[in-house]
């Protein structure tokens, strides 16, 4: 049921089950660790075990129990509660974060939780959770990331957004008008073009999405690494820009990191480029940086923290 105990650098570690059967908040929180606090997720999933109306009885053999020892098991039953971790996290979370998670838990058909000792039932279990039909509220507005038409199941839905969440949007350049932006770049691919995943990803990926202007796969020869030229206008600084993946569905979904929201730091001379990372600052409407970590060649240096006016792209 749990990890065995076991010794890193000098510690003694147990499972972490034991006092947070839902780590959906620990998971967040060493994120904002690693990415400082304005990290942001393209999808947050948290699996659980099946819950029921009342929870689980207490094992058979718990009358066998020494009083210690019963007390201890008492505390660990208190915390294995997943959905109750899910209702503080939806409840504390902002929407940045909360609208970026997905909770996929069977309902029981019994009104209790099965005892942890009920391995005769962990074959129904797999069975119901093989047909249960997931679903939740859908975002909904600009910065939704599904748009359009979706009739598909929570797990086909997620599926996608996990496909989506592999291409990215490298900036090129900036050109500011009079009353609006002139904006280049490529959308690029995290899988390394060496990989087999990426054949088989581009293989469902049908076009993408550009402010609504549509964008067909380039042709791709040999093992070279996916990168489609793409520029649009905008002029509201503050309204959502879309860069949407097509799977061969009705919907689209958003790639990682959209969508966003064109800020600029400094303001340049009508007509005039702007150069990129000394001038411009990109921010999502989550108040982060655009900037991608994948480097595929010197002209695509990715600049150093230092070199750029804001945080660097968080890897959530």
């Amino acid at each position: 049921m749990f990890f065995k105990p076991t010794t890193h650098a000098g510690n003694e570690c147990r499972d972490g089950g034991l006092k947070e059967n839902n780590p959906l908040q620990l998971a967040v929180n060493e994120c904002k660790n690693i990415w400082r606090d304005d990290v942001e997720f393209d999808v947050i999933i948290s699996v659980g075990s099946g819950h029921a109306k009342t929870p689980q009885r207490k094992p058979a053999s718990w009358n066998l129990l020494p009083s210690w020892l019963t007390d201890l098991f008492n505390t660990l039953i208190s915390t294995m509660d997943g959905e109750e971790a899910w209702r503080r996290f939806t409840q504390d979370q902002e929407p940045r974060i909360r609208d970026r998670a997905s909770r996929m838990n069977v309902r029981f058909d019994s009104d209790q939780e099965p005892a942890l000792d009920e391995f005769k039932k962990v074959n129904s279990m797999e069975r119901l959770a093989e047909t249960f039909p997931f679903h939740e509220r859908r975002v909904e507005g600009a910065f939704a990331p599904i748009a359009g038409g979706c009739e598909s199941s929570l797990l086909d839905q997620l599926a996608d957004r996990l496909r989506a969440s592999m291409y990215f949007f490298q900036l090129g350049s900036i050109t500011k008008f009079k009353n609006s932006y002139s904006v280049t770049g490529w959308i690029g691919c995290q899988i390394e073009p060496e990989e087999t995943a990426l054949p088989a990803l581009l293989q469902c990926t049908t076009g993408f999405q550009v402010k609504g202007r549509h964008y067909s796969l380039p042709t791709r020869t040999g093992d070279s690494a996916f990168r489609l030229p793409v520029d649009f206008n905008q002029q509201d600084i503050d309204a959502a820009i879309r860069i949407d993946v097509n799977f061969g569905m009705a919907h689209s979904v958003t790639i990682g990191g959209f969508p966003l929201t064109l800020k600029v730091s400094v303001v340049a001379q009508p007509r005039s480029t702007v150069s990129l990372y000394r001038r411009l600052r990109l921010r999502t409407h989550r108040s982060q940086a655009l900037l991608t970590y994948w480097n595929l060649g010197k002209d695509d240096r990715v600049p150093s923290p230092s070199e750029v006016d804001g945080p660097a792209m968080g890897a959530g």
